[in-house]
C-alpha cells in the first residue's frame, strides 16, 4: 500500500498523503512511517499524520483539506468511504477478491463512478494520477458528490428498511414452504427495483426520457434484471447514444 501511495506522490507535484490514525498520537509510531516512507523516495513534509479527533465535527471537517481519497487495501473503507464522498471527495480503491476489499467498489458502482474502481495496483495508481492532474473534472466530480449520494439507494433509508422487511418475509415463506416439504424458491424482486422501474415508466409516459433513464439506471442498481437493461438501452437510442445502448 504505502509503495502505491509513494508512487503516486512521485508523479504529482507538490502533493501531500494526510493519514490519520489513534496511534498517530505517538511520536514513535510518526517516526517509524516517515522513515518506511523516506526509504520510498518520500520526505517528512509530505506527510500529516494526524492522530484521533474527539469531535466528529472536526473530523468530518478534515474532509475539506483532502482533493482525493486513496483506499487502502487489502482492508478497504467501509464508512470512511461513505463519509468521503459525503463530504465531496472522491475515492480510488483497488478491488479484489476478498470481501472486505470491495465495499468501496460496491459504493462507487451505485453512484456510478466505477472509473474510480482500480482491478490492479497500476491501475490505482494510474487513476490517481490522471485524476489529479485533471484538476477541472476533479472539482466538477467534487461539486456533484453530495448530490450524487442524496439521490442514490446509498441514502434512501425508506426503500432500504423496506427492502429490508420484505427480504425477512421472503425468508419466513420459504421456511413455512420448507416445513410443508415445498422446495421450490420463491421469487424475489427488489422492492426498490420495482419502485424506480415504476417511476421511469410514468417519466416515458410524460416524454421525460432523461428522467425516465436515470429511474431505469437505479433499477438496475436494485435489481439487474435483462429486462431492465434491454430497456435501458431502448432509451439511450431514443436519446441518440448509440454507444451507451450497445454497452
Amino acid at each position: 500500500v504505502m509503495m502505491l501511495w509513494a508512487h503516486i506522490l512521485q508523479q504529482i507535484p507538490n502533493s501531500r498523503l494526510v493519514l490519520k490514525s489513534h496511534e498517530f498520537r505517538w511520536e514513535y509510531v510518526c517516526q517509524h512511517f516517515q522513515r518506511s516512507f523516506q526509504q520510498l523516495g518520500i520526505e517528512a513534509h509530505q506527510l500529516e499524520l494526524i492522530p484521533h479527533m474527539r469531535s466528529f465535527t472536526d473530523h468530518m471537517e478534515l474532509y475539506n483539506q483532502i482533493d482525493i481519497a486513496l483506499d487502502p487495501f487489502p482492508y478497504g473503507g467501509h464508512t470512511t468511504t461513505l463519509e468521503a464522498l459525503w463530504m465531496g471527495v472522491p475515492v480510488i480503491t483497488l478491488q479484489t477478491h476478498h470481501r472486505f476489499a470491495r465495499c468501496s467498489a460496491s459504493f462507487l458502482s451505485i453512484l456510478g463512478l466505477e472509473e474510480l474502481v482500480a482491478t490492479t495496483p497500476q491501475q490505482y495508481v494510474q487513476i490517481a494520477v490522471k485524476l489529479a492532474h485533471n484538476k477541472d473534472y476533479l472539482q466538477q466530480l467534487r461539486s456533484q458528490l453530495r448530490d450524487l449520494m442524496k439521490n442514490s439507494p446509498l441514502c434512501n433509508h425508506e426503500m432500504y428498511a423496506k427492502e429490508l422487511q420484505h427480504l425477512y418475509r421472503c425468508m419466513w415463506q420459504a421456511w413455512c414452504q420448507k416445513q410443508n416439504g415445498t422446495s421450490e424458491p420463491l421469487p424475489f424482486t427488489p422492492l426498490g427495483a420495482q419502485h424506480s422501474y415504476e417511476r421511469a415508466k410514468e417519466a416515458f409516459a410524460t416524454h421525460c426520457v432523461e428522467e425516465s433513464t436515470q429511474a431505469l439506471s437505479q433499477a438496475i442498481l436494485w435489481d439487474n434484471q435483462p429486462y431492465y437493461q434491454s430497456s435501458l438501452g431502448h432509451l439511450f437510442e431514443k436519446l441518440g447514444n448509440s454507444a451507451k445502448a450497445f454497452e
